[in-house]
């Protein structure tokens, strides 16, 4: 039975969306069910690629065939990430509903995939908003990087500090805020942030990664959450992952996730340390 349904972009070749989360969830014990809101060659950036969105009417009918197979009740929890179309958001929004109030405590993940720096949006603006208004609301966690975050809250990510600022308007009870400026901009934080506390785990700032980073990290705390560790303990272990993952893909294109598995899949935790000071926190989000 699978514990993690996976919503998000699907690569013939490399390691992003679904082909980087589908293989972290599941070399931790966690199998999945992966649709594809988009079927990809390969990332943009190559010299050659080819893609094909998924209509939206056959995403649903693999929703309900999935539901009507019986197994979609099992899972564990949602992960939705690159979602092409405001129509796709919608769409995914109609499920987590359905399959929340079927199991309320399902786990509903949503990483807002909607650009990065120093490229911007990847999506349109309608999409976007779409996310906001209506994955958000329904986040048990979201996990935006740095751009993800400002543009979610119109409010400027300079630091950790800021992170926990705009985390706290953006909605969810949880929130993992990724690559934020720490140290005089010479380290990158991830830091978590739940209603009453924020942990915070830095990391050395790289000039080269691979892409993919992000979905493995949302990935691999959301498997950590599902084996029952505290999400400050979580955010420890998929931070030294991710570190580790890094250091092994050096000089590559793509995340050397199989190759290095040995290495990220058992990692020593990673230093965290608590946030103590006081922030203003801003007004939630409106739709």
């Amino acid at each position: 039975m699978a514990a993690v349904l996976l919503f998000s972009s699907q690569v013939a070749y490399g390691r992003v969306g679904n082909s980087a989360m589908q293989f972290a969830f599941e070399r931790l014990g966690a199998p999945c069910i992966a649709i594809p809101s988009i079927f990809l060659s390969n990332r943009p950036d190559y010299a050659a690629t080819h893609h094909r969105v998924t209509d939206v009417s056959v995403c649903d009918g693999v929703f309900r065939a999935l539901a009507a197979n019986g197994w979609i009740a099992g899972v564990r929890a949602v992960v939705t990430g690159y979602l092409p179309s405001a129509e796709h958001a919608t769409l995914a929004a109609e499920w987590v509903r359905e399959m929340k109030q079927a199991d309320p405590s399902l786990l509903y993940v949503c990483d807002p995939v909607i650009g990065d720096e120093p490229g911007g949006p990847y999506i349109d603006e309608a999409a976007g908003r779409a996310i906001r208004a209506e994955l958000l609301p329904l986040a048990d966690i979201a996990t935006p990087n740095r751009f993800e975050l400002g543009w979610l809250t119109g409010a400027p990510v300079a630091s950790a500090e800021s992170a926990v600022d705009a985390a706290r308007a953006l909605g969810p009870a949880t929130v993992l805020a990724t690559s934020s400026p720490a140290e005089n901009n010479m380290r990158l934080a991830n830091t978590l942030v739940m209603t009453d506390e924020a942990w915070t785990a830095t990391v050395a700032r790289r000039e080269r990664v691979p892409h993919g980073t992000g979905d493995f990290l949302a990935a691999v705390f959301t498997a950590r959450l599902l084996q029952g560790y505290k999400p400050q303990d979580a955010l420890a272990l998929a931070t030294a992952s991710m570190d580790a993952l890094i250091s092994a893909s050096a000089g590559s294109s793509e995340l050397e996730m199989v190759a290095a598995q040995g290495v990220w899949a058992d990692p020593m935790p990673w230093p965290i340390h608590e946030v103590r000071e006081p922030f203003e926190q801003p007004a939630a989000l409106t739709a």
